[in-house]
């Protein structure tokens, strides 16, 4: 039999990683889209306004210098979410072997 000692209990699940990297992803899509949205709107008004008055100042085109950025940086909160649930489904120890039962002379 056994000694349980041998093996301790892993403080966090096994899915963690991939349910952080998901959750990163999904604060990602979410930053994306609203600012996208919000740029996008901005643009639909400012080219749908054409009555503007003497003396008023032009502002066309400060949506892309304001929202573009917060589009990429989403993006990459993304990207960068995918890739920690990738790295984690592929970096997975065979079945029936668990990296802390490795016996010293097995290879990597």
């Amino acid at each position: 039999m056994a000694d349980p000692s041998q093996h301790p209990q892993p403080v966090l699940a096994t899915g963690w990683q991939s349910g952080c990297g998901l959750l990163v992803m999904m604060l990602g899509i979410a930053l994306t889209m609203l600012s996208g949205l919000c740029t996008m709107g901005m643009t639909i008004a400012d080219l749908s306004d054409s009555g503007h008055q003497g003396g008023d100042l032009n502002l066309s085109g400060i949506q892309f210098i304001v929202g573009l950025p917060f589009v990429v940086v989403g993006a990459l909160i993304w990207w960068g979410g995918w890739a920690w649930r990738r790295k984690h489904r592929g970096a997975a120890p065979p079945p029936g072997q668990s990296p802390s039962n490795r016996e010293p002379g097995d290879a990597p």
